[in-house]
């Protein structure tokens, strides 16, 4: 057999470079051709090789051009794109040294590109070799795509992401299928960088069967279904998956071994090591510089479905300024927030581990044990769904000042670092809010700042009003003002439009109108001047007015002109009236909180509350004085200082109430110059001192004294047992009011219960406990003899001794009974009091108002068949009572 031939280039040039050697191979060849020609046989022939010689001299000087010129670019731009991003170019054919040395000596007889000057930046380095690219006779399809790249490394994803789809949309004339593969996986990287798994996923489906499967698309293809939550099974190695519906790529995944893996799929990788095959890859480079990041402010910035930014003080309070949810999520706002309220400070909270270790904290969904099992939700999610949540920390001075969280529906959560970078541009405005110079709103007169209070009372009042009303559309929002003490104040907002970012930049003038005709106001067309959002282009401001006088406004505004148009303005007006008794309650609520330093539970949920409400509202505008009977722990003292501080809000009573007065220093109260004295009689008082308190109400003072009497009994009875002579009684006889014992309301248990329970978590740092309805049934059906405070010291037992968590009727009663309380099991099914029936019917109605006989029933503690019979013996029409 004879042997090849040696390759003499091979032979003289082994030292020399393999671009070297191709290019005196090519010069050789060359050479034999136009000596060939000189010797004049088969001239014709010769002539036509060599003028095809000349031309594939040519074309292959300018293919390697190009190749050394995408080459250098993929190696600049690289250093302009950090470790967290998805982007990729490709992996280099050659060196940096020989791409150099390439594009040079194709360059002879032309002027030669300019090497990188000393601290020049990647990007213009790879602006100039765009042009040499151009220059060079690059196909315009292909030049684009390393335009959108280019604008990737330069700008962000979502500056990039529409130029990589208009190469898809307009197909790219002339240009191959692995041009269009590169520029749909160029979009689909953007989508990533962005959070937007499912628009990443909907551009596979859309145009991946226009485009071959190239190990890159394959690669993304699987890294989606793996943060969507699918778990792709992992091939036998020949391959990876593809695309949705498309079979692996033989031999790809030796390919995909060489490109980078992205830092949060790395981190995915860390925390999840069983799914190391279908997240394997090298470990991204870092850009010299990291990419600089805009203030994220909504949940769209991050692909989010949560996003919320709180300020913590170091001590006992993190308030959260801003809320970004999905609009599915809006019902669950007030529950979550109730439960961050000192989350903080309980162990295993992901909120206690950023403020113990000032770094990020990321939580990841585990899959499921199976197809039927469902994975648990994630401690500290607001989301039941979220399959991703971080809370990062936002530091001065290396202390907590707050902290961001966010929830994702898919795995792909920013790396650490990132992370950290995007809570630090928030530092300044938390920084600033901490020192006590927030920025002003614009929206109206004397308003305070636009920072959301979701802590205030109100918040939740206007939570429930935008949702009841339905307004809900992705071109909407709504923002809350409160107007007590005379001045607007910016309280919460709320919906998907007019991304809200801290500062409305309107006029608010329509707020203005609508205080000032307490009716409603509207606008059709954009006016900065009358809008609270300056983007708005049409908007409705509706005020809950109160006795004549408007307490809160709801703004709705939109993106759209003309969005309300078809608004019933009666509904409107009929509801805002509704919400006017709540409004006023959370006012005083938020009043209570800064005089007394606790909240309180203030509800109307017993039949006739409503009516009862505007009842006391007529009795506090009265000069007269009040009474308020009825059994201890009732609640006489709160509804007493509601009354005080309801009376007459533009004079200075409210905040001037005196303190609760003993019989024993009633001789002298009634010389203090208190506007307002509160009176709790227990004993008799002196001839003497009731002489004294007849002739003061006697007196027609300019400025009379507000008396509130707190009795356990009825003026009647008192006179019978001596505490009052008759006179004295005759005089405070103008107003008395009976206050119901708790077991004649039971409507209220359900809610006292969660409420007690939130505040004595929050008091004594402990995690709250969430009762089942068996154990509310339980606690609803107690005769309840203290009345509330028997209530609020039962809670307080089983919250502190509960360790959190949920307790069920069993878990209840034992805890009672180490108190040595006992627990009756039941309410006597024969000859049963009405108002129980009607009261378990009433707080166990389904969402939409149907009564739900079963578990009226499971409340008194009866079967169903004694619960129709005992209503049939009544004359209970289930009907009326729905």
């Amino acid at each position: 057999m004879v042997e090849p031939h040696p390759d003499a280039i091979e032979l003289l040039l082994a030292e020399s470079s393999t671009a070297a050697r191709e290019r005196a191979r090519r010069v050789a060849t060359f050479a034999r051709l136009l000596a060939s020609d000189a010797r004049g046989d088969g001239a014709r022939r010769v002539r036509v090789d060599l003028g095809r010689a000349t031309d594939e001299l040519e074309c292959h000087a300018r293919r390697a051009r190009l190749a050394a010129v995408q080459d250098l670019l993929r190696f600049f731009l690289a250093a302009c794109i950090d470790r967290e991003s998805f982007a990729w170019c490709g992996a280099p054919g050659q060196s940096y040294a020989e791409a150099w040395a390439r594009l040079l000596l194709e360059d002879e007889g032309a002027s030669p590109p300019e090497l990188p000057r000393p601290g020049e930046p990647p990007l213009e380095v790879a602006r100039r070799l765009l042009e040499v690219a151009e220059a060079s006779g690059m196909d315009p399809p292909r030049l684009d795509l390393w335009r959108a790249r280019w604008t990737r490394a330069a700008e962000d994803a979502r500056s990039a992401e529409p130029a990589f789809r208009a190469l898809l949309d307009s197909g790219a004339p002339g240009a191959p299928g692995v041009l269009r593969a590169e520029a749909l996986a160029g979009a689909v990287e953007c989508a990533l960088d962005a959070g937007h798994v499912r628009r990443a996923r909907e551009l596979l489906e859309a145009h991946g069967p226009g485009a071959p499967v190239t190990p890159r698309l394959a690669r993304l293809a699987s890294w989606c279904a793996v943060v969507s939550g699918e778990d792709p099974p992992v091939t036998d190695g020949a391959g990876v998956p593809g695309t949705p519906g498309t079979p692996g790529t033989p031999g790809a995944l030796g390919a995909q071994a060489r490109m980078p893996l992205p830092r949060p799929l790395e981190e995915l990788r860390e925390a999840f090591p069983e799914w190391s095959a279908r997240l394997a890859g090298r470990p991204a480079s870092a850009a010299a510089v990291p990419t600089a990041l805009r203030r994220p402010t909504s949940r769209a910035d991050l692909g989010a479905s949560v996003f919320a930014v709180f300020a913590f003080d170091g001590r006992a309070c993190a308030e959260p300024l801003r809320v970004d949810l999905a609009p599915a999520l809006e019902a669950r706002r007030a529950d979550w927030l109730a439960r961050r309220d000192r989350a903080w400070s309980v162990p295993g909270e992901p909120e206690h581990e950023v403020v113990a270790n000032a770094r990020p904290v990321k939580r990841y969904q585990r899959p499921g044990g199976g197809e039927q099992a469902t994975p648990p939700p994630l401690r500290g999610a607001l989301d039941p769904g979220a399959r991703a949540l971080a809370v990062a920390p936002v530091l001065d001075a290396g202390e907590v000042v707050g902290w961001l969280h966010v929830e994702w529906p898919h795995r792909l959560a920013p790396g650490s670092e990132r992370l950290a970078r995007l809570a630090g541009t928030w530092r300044a405005a938390l920084v600033e809010r901490a020192r006590g110079e927030r920025p002003s709103p614009g929206v109206a007169a004397g308003a305070e700042s636009p920072w959301e209070r979701r802590d205030h009372p109100l918040a939740e009042v206007f939570e429930d009003w935008a949702r009841e009303l339905a307004f809900k559309s992705s071109h909407r929002r709504w923002f809350g003002f409160d107007l007590a003490g005379g001045e607007t104040s910016f309280v919460v907002d709320g919906g998907a439009g007019l991304a809200w970012s801290g500062d409305p930049g309107g006029g608010g003038r329509a707020l203005r109108r609508a205080v000032a005709s307490s009716g409603i106001v509207a606008f059709e067309e954009p006016d900065v001047r009358l809008s609270v959002h300056a983007e708005a282009a049409s908007g409705l401001v509706i005020p809950a007015t109160w006795n004549g006088r408007a307490l809160a406004l709801l703004a709705l505004e939109s993106s759209r002109r003309r969005d309300f148009r078809s608004f019933d303005a009666e509904r409107v007006r009929e509801h805002a009236s509704a919400v006017a008794l709540r409004a006023r309650v959370a006012q005083f609520r938020a009043w209570y909180v800064e005089r007394y330093g606790r909240d309180l539970y203030f509800g109307f949920a017993w039949p006739g509350s409503s009516g009862e409400a505007r009842r006391w509202g007529a009795a506090a505008r009265s000069l007269a004085p009040v009474v308020l009977c009825g059994p201890a722990g009732v609640g006489k003292r709160v509804l007493g200082r509601w009354l005080a501080w309801e009376r007459d809000e533009r004079a200075p009573g409210p905040r001037t109430l005196g303190p609760l007065v003993s019989p024993g220093a009633l001789r002298r109260a009634l010389e203090a110059p208190e506007p307002a004295t509160l009176l709790a009689l227990r004993e008799p008082l002196s001839p003497r001192t009731q002489a004294r308190w007849i002739e003061l109400l006697d007196e027609r003072a300019e400025a009379p004294r507000r008396w509130i009497v707190l009795l356990r009994d009825s003026l009647a009875a008192c006179v019978e047992r001596g505490l009052l002579g008759p006179d004295l009684a005759a005089r405070l006889d103008r107003v008395q009011i009976s206050l119901a014992p708790l077991a004649d309301r039971r409507e209220e248990i359900p809610g006292m219960l969660d409420f007690f329970a939130r505040r004595v978590a929050r008091e004594e740092g402990v995690e709250e406990p969430s009762f089942t309805d068996d154990a509310v049934a339980l606690l609803w059906r107690q005769p309840w003899e203290g009345n509330v405070r028997a209530l609020e010291n039962l809670v307080y037992k089983l919250v502190l001794l509960g360790g959190g968590g949920e307790l069920d009727a069993a878990a209840v009663t034992d805890l009672a009974r180490g108190f040595g309380i006992e627990l009756v099991p039941r309410i006597p099914s024969r000859h049963p009091r009405e108002r129980d029936l009607v009261a378990a019917l009433r707080s166990t109605r389904r969402r939409r108002g149907r009564v739900n006989k079963t578990r009226a029933a499971a409340y008194l503690g009866w079967d169903p068949d004694t619960l129709v019979t005992r209503m049939r013996e009544a004359g209970l029409v289930e009907e009326e009572l729905e």
